[in-house]
């Protein structure tokens, strides 16, 4: 089938700037970036970025550190999530209404808390899809926004509350989702000043795992190819692993700031993570932290 204008998609897009939805989307980022809350740098290597920028700027209690650049060699790794780990993950995911992907990133985020003193408000950026239609869907061109993803869990929480927790969490930025991404960016420095956001999100997650299959049949491969450059210290892309049952983790880092050894360290814990919390619901953040 021929493709749908793409041209129809971008008049949607257009219009969309002066309809009450934006105006709904912008109030509510502008509640998410609220002076006298602001957030906390959680990097993948730990607190020592932020020690530095507390010594920089004379200030105990500072929050943010740098630690983005645009020219910053990079590498990339591929993990598997094995197919019988994903099998616990779907039955685990049916049984107690949770997405699958919630399982991911409470592993993410379980991992920066764990390297930065067990620091429970950690955030990171999500990628988000914006192909809800199947107009969208079939129009071409890539749709893609990318937004801060804040959240504080207690230490008490059990397994599944944070599971729901991130749900819920998901499930209101998704809502708001069509707002621009670099208009979300340039409402949270306008808030906390000259802080950037990427001062507080050292890296991004994206899950994607829609199976690839090919038409009767047909297998497919894939192979992801680095252009030798990583413009965030630690991203991390979760889809399918081309039909095995397995997910495929692609970790693109910066390689002067990340070091293979640590994407090998998160992806074990993130594994350990998963399968401890499936066997065991009622286990706490504060364990899993552990473990």
């Amino acid at each position: 089938k021929a493709p749908v204008s793409y041209k129809e998609m971008l008049k949607k897009e257009l219009e969309y700037k002066d309809s009450l939805h934006f105006k709904k989307d912008e109030a509510y980022w502008q509640g998410q970036f609220q002076p006298g809350n602001e957030p906390i740098y959680t990097g993948i290597n730990g607190y020592e970025p932020l020690e530095k920028a507390r010594k920089k700027h004379k200030n105990p209690d500072y929050r943010s550190a740098a630690t983005v650049s645009l020219f910053s060699k990079g590498a990339h790794e591929i993990q598997l999530i094995p197919k019988d780990m994903v099998d616990s993950m779907r039955k685990y995911s049916s049984e107690k209404r949770v997405p699958i992907q919630t399982m991911v990133m409470l592993a993410y985020r379980s991992y920066l808390s764990k390297v930065n003193r067990r620091e429970k408000d950690v955030m990171y950026f999500t990628t988000i899809a914006r192909r809800a239609t199947l107009a969208e869907k079939n129009s071409g061109g890539s749709r893609v926004q990318f937004m801060p993803f804040r959240t504080i869990l207690e230490e008490n929480m059990t397994f599944q509350g944070a599971l729901e927790a991130l749900s819920e969490r998901q499930s209101s930025i998704y809502k708001h989702a069509n707002y621009d991404s670099l208009k979300c960016i340039a409402l949270f420095n306008s808030v906390y000043g000259k802080k950037q956001t990427y001062g507080y999100c050292s890296g991004s997650l994206t899950f994607q795992p829609v199976p690839l299959k090919g038409p009767n049949g047909v297998k497919i491969h894939t192979k992801w190819y680095g252009n030798g450059a990583a413009p965030s210290n630690f991203y991390i892309t979760i889809m399918d692993d081309d039909g095995s049952g397995a997910l495929r983790g692609y970790y693109e880092y910066q390689t002067k700031v990340v070091s293979r050894e640590r994407i090998l360290d998160y992806h074990e814990y993130m594994l350990r993570l998963i399968d401890t919390g499936v066997r065991n619901p009622d286990i706490t953040i504060g364990e899993l932290l552990d473990i």
